[in-house]
């Protein structure tokens, strides 16, 4: 949460301090700062920015996910255009010498791990690549079962990690098959999420929206600014 919370700040100051016409390409030199220090430590073997103000603010090795999710709504609401190109070629290098910053600092190399983490990457990227290209072949995430995945999303993205490592420690410890304990994990952080979505999200959507809308209206009124 701590990552998600860092981007938001950023990209809320850079948003409303930079003239409405220039802020990709203002996003596009933050990102390509952030890029220039990841590829700076796959450079040179060090991970000199652990701790540093530096690290806080460009956060190497976050910042490009979260460029690219900005890319790819560009992109499916047909607003692509020369800044967020670039955007998305400096995102893809940062998480690339990212990659090879960790495989350092574990001093696994080429591994197998390394080769499943690359498959796992391809797993996420091509339903992505297919979403922005409005490929036919993805109806099938019109299915309930999707749907209701996708309703759950928010609260599955900012939960799964520390409760999944400790499903699977826990497994492990158990000396159960691994199979087993990632499908039982995920298993158990879906439906978690799902019942957040329904318990927690929701209720919570309905309550600041009730209580804010005429607040905000009358504040994005005296500040266009405001206005996406």
């Amino acid at each position: 949460l701590w990552h998600e919370v860092r981007f938001y700040v950023l990209v809320a100051i850079v948003f409303l301090a930079s003239p409405r016409l220039w802020f990709l390409w203002i996003w596009a030199a933050v990102q390509a700062v952030s890029t220039t220090l990841e590829v700076g430590m796959m450079v040179t073997g060090q991970n000199y920015l652990v701790g540093n103000g530096v690290e806080l603010l460009f956060q190497p090795r976050m910042l490009g996910w979260f460029s690219l999710g900005l890319c790819g709504y560009m992109v499916w609401s047909r607003r692509a255009s020369s800044a967020v190109v670039a955007i998305a070629v400096l995102a893809v290098i940062g998480i690339l010498a990212q990659e090879v910053v960790t495989m350092q600092d574990s001093q696994l190399g080429l591994t197998d791990e390394s080769g499943l983490e690359l498959i796992t990457y391809a797993v996420v990227v091509l339903p992505f690549l297919l979403f922005l290209a409005r490929s036919p072949l993805l109806g099938v995430l019109r299915l309930p079962a999707f749907i209701t995945l996708g309703f759950a999303s928010y609260p599955l993205y900012l939960f799964h990690e520390l409760p999944g490592m400790a499903g699977m420690k826990i497994g492990a410890e158990l000396g159960l098959p691994p199979i087993s304990v990632v499908f039982a994990t995920l298993g158990i952080v879906i439906l978690t999420a799902i019942a957040i979505h329904h318990f927690v999200e929701l209720p919570s959507k309905r309550i600041i929206t009730r209580w804010w809308k005429r607040r905000f209206d009358a504040l994005e009124a005296r500040t266009p600014r405001l206005r996406f």
